[in-house]
């Protein structure tokens, strides 16, 4: 199905998808311990037989394309992660807002000791608009690494 001929519904879901991958990637490490990154999740997946082009991968990311509703992908990605397939298979439930949640909080965690760094160091120098600016970029720079 085009993407521009997407219904309201699945508009919706690409877009939960995208959202669910950027906080796994943003929070989750590789099993390296480093960064989730495409060429590491591809290798990953096709020693388990599923395959994953970058393009495919991108546009779930963005969500800016298809609806992928690949259950066999999607239930290897939630292996990949560690999570219960359901989160991303699955209809919105507890354990979605769980997972966000916990995501969302391991992100904030890792981005707080630089804003507060900041802060301290900056003392009567900087303003909440500043802090606020310096904690947008600590966000895009962890969307950057997750797009890796």
């Amino acid at each position: 199905m085009s993407h521009e001929k997407l219904t309201e519904a699945q508009q919706t879901q690409r877009a939960e998808l995208a959202r669910k991958l950027h906080l796994l990637c943003s929070t989750i490490t590789a099993p390296d311990g480093g960064a989730v990154t495409y060429p590491k999740i591809r290798d990953w997946l096709a020693d388990r037989d599923v395959k994953l082009s970058r393009s495919r991968w991108e546009y779930m990311r963005l969500g800016n394309r298809y609806v992928v509703d690949d259950e066999r992908l999607l239930r290897a990605i939630a292996e990949y992660f560690e999570i219960d397939p359901t989160y991303l298979t699955g209809p919105e439930s507890q354990l979605t807002e769980t997972i966000d949640a916990a995501l969302r909080f391991t992100l904030a965690e890792r981005t707080s000791p630089v804003s507060l760094y900041a802060a301290r160091t900056l003392n009567q120098d900087v303003t909440a608009e500043h802090l606020d600016r310096l904690t947008a970029l600590l966000r895009e720079i962890e969307e950057a690494r997750g797009r890796s």
